[in-house]
């Protein structure tokens, strides 16, 4: 991948901001690095790395891996970095069954 800078988002200053956050030009080619050199580990790997090279973490002190994978998809998205697929497609919540009748157990 090039490391010429194209995105359309910069500002004037030199910054990409996401998510609330600032993003340096020169924290825009570690990104770009990190994601490039750990492709093949994933998603979730790539966004740890890139949050622990930032320090980007909640009060709480746990990385904020959410909101580093959306500004990462809005990355790729924009084609200035190229995330691997997916390895699930996330979360797969059941639909309730409106015919559930729940079972009366006596004694309870």
């Amino acid at each position: 991948m090039s490391t010429t800078f194209c995105i359309s988002e910069v500002s004037s200053s030199g910054y990409f901001k996401a998510r609330g956050r600032r993003f340096t030009i020169r924290q825009l080619q570690q990104i770009q690095y990190l994601t490039e050199r750990y492709f093949e580990e994933g998603r979730t790997a790539i966004s740890r790395r890139v949050c622990r090279f930032l320090r980007w973490k909640q009060a709480n002190g746990k990385l904020k891996e959410v909101a580093c994978r959306e500004v990462l998809r809005k990355l790729d998205q924009t084609g200035f970095i190229k995330l691997p697929s997916p390895r699930s497609l996330g979360a797969i919540w059941k639909t309730r069954n409106d015919d559930y009748v729940p079972t009366v157990v006596e004694g309870w």
